[in-house]
């Protein structure tokens, strides 16, 4: 019998915050970081490529669950020791962001190296959250590699991403870029991005405009269609939250996060959440030039 890779499941708690890039991940995983034992929040675009290339069948279920797995624990572990922190001020995975930056220059000096870690972090019970970009669409492989993840999905109107998309260049002008995270493949001397792995060539034919429209509702679909596909348990890991309904009344949605993590809000969530102008009254001016905008770029 053919050895296969193996990586146990990590004693840390995962959190996934997801949704399609500009959904507003990072706002509410400030919010989530700011709870009683919960870590700082954390990025690691490299670990979800594990992700994107199962999706597009160039490794296998059990490659990507290796990786995921093993990615995890690296993530979790050093963070433990205080290892590879972020103390730029004003980047929202920053320590200096977090409700406690002491604990983690407490744990730069002095924490040890050693399985000790992960007995901790299980005895501690270890939260740690991670920004995963469209894991609704990895939802089968990521419940695969981490049966207990809990995952708060985010999702934000179409005219106001489809805009958002447009300042980013999230068309094909961003895929050239070498500050670009994601999978990306090369066809005939183009580059596009793995979610348009396919049919490349409706996507080459299109404008930069209309490929963020159909982007967008192409993996809006997929997104749910893969929801669909869950059974009753998983589905009960994941909220769904909406952008603009969280930033008009963040009180409601905190107290529903709370129950969902198990977790309680500090003194510093209020603090965030007034920080990041939350609530917020959305001006429907500014979506209705948004709506001309998108309108006159369309076909």
């Amino acid at each position: 019998m053919k050895a296969k890779s193996f990586s146990p499941v990590n004693t840390a708690k995962l959190i996934g915050i997801t949704g399609i890039a500009r959904t507003g991940k990072a706002l509410v995983g400030g919010l989530v970081a700011s709870l009683e034992k919960v870590e700082k929040i954390n990025v690691n675009l490299m670990w979800e490529l594990a992700n994107q290339l199962n999706f597009t069948k160039q490794i296998n279920d059990e490659s990507s669950v290796f990786l995921l797995r093993k990615g995890f624990s690296i993530i979790s572990y050093n963070l433990a020791l205080g290892r590879e922190v972020n103390t730029r001020p004003n980047d929202f995975s920053s320590i200096l962001l977090n409700k406690n930056p002491n604990t983690y220059f407490r744990r730069i000096k002095k924490a040890k190296e050693g399985d000790g870690v992960f007995k901790k972090m299980k005895k501690d019970l270890f939260k740690v959250p991670i920004l995963i970009h469209y894991a609704l669409l990895h939802s089968k492989i990521i419940f695969k590699a981490f049966p207990d993840i809990k995952m708060i999905q985010i999702e934000k109107n179409p005219i106001e991403l489809s805009y958002s998309w447009i300042n980013k260049k999230y068309g094909s002008e961003f895929y050239k870029n070498e500050r670009g995270g994601i999978l990306t493949f090369k066809k005939n001397k183009k580059i596009f991005p793995w979610f348009a792995y396919g049919w490349e060539n409706l996507y080459f034919s299109l404008n930069e405009t209309d490929k963020i429209v159909y982007l967008l509702d192409k993996l809006t679909k997929l997104q749910n269609l893969q929801y669909k596909k869950l059974n009753r348990i998983q589905k009960r890991k994941i909220i769904k939250i909406h952008f603009e309904n969280f930033v008009s009344n963040p009180k409601f949605y905190v107290k529903k996060i709370e129950k969902f993590l198990n977790s309680k809000k500090t003194y510093l969530s209020n603090k965030f959440l007034l920080n990041e102008k939350c609530p917020r009254k959305l001006k429907k001016k500014n979506y209705e030039f948004k709506k001309f905008i998108l309108k006159k770029k369309t076909f």
